[in-house]
């Protein structure tokens, strides 16, 4: 439940504050608490299993699809940005479920391609947030280096997650 009330946060701020962009970053910024917070509660209750993991995963996948398009829409980032993201998240979520299928094992999509690093998924995520909380209040400064950063680093992993088996 968590994982699918992270879009719909979002969809809630863009809707109702865009035209205030502190109030839509605080949004936006609940949105993202609530991952780590699922991510909490499923270890600390010992539910971190294969479905959590790919309800977070799509949670994610929808919170960026949320966010972006309309930014894109509202003309605050270029559309190449939330379309290679769009790209990017189908093929590699296609290959990870392909892979799950070949083993017969979905129980841990993070693993598929060497994307389990919490380091690294740590900075993305990271990066990432800062990136769309960012872009509301500060706009072409956001979107110009750190846009260019995340996006860049995005394909890195999702090319990475196509190339390396495990």
């Amino acid at each position: 439940f968590v994982s699918v009330s992270r879009p719909l946060i979002a969809y809630y701020g863009l809707e109702n504050f865009m035209d205030q962009p502190v109030y839509l970053s605080l949004t936006l910024a609940g949105a993202f608490l609530t991952d780590a917070i699922d991510g909490m509660l499923a270890r600390r209750l010992k539910q971190d299993n294969g479905i959590g993991e790919w309800a977070d995963i799509m949670g994610d996948r929808a919170l960026e699809m949320v966010t972006m398009w309309s930014f894109a829409k509202e003309g605050l980032i270029p559309y190449t940005i939330p379309a290679i993201f769009t790209a990017k998240g189908i093929i590699v979520d296609s290959v990870r479920l392909y892979r799950g299928s070949k083993r017969g094992d979905f129980s841990k999509p993070l693993k598929y391609g060497n994307n389990d690093n919490r380091f690294e998924r740590f900075t993305y995520g990271t990066s990432k947030g800062a990136y769309i909380l960012g872009i509301p209040v500060f706009g072409a400064v956001v979107n110009t280096a750190l846009g260019i950063g995340v996006t860049t680093f995005g394909l890195y992993r999702g090319i990475r997650s196509l190339i390396n088996h495990r």
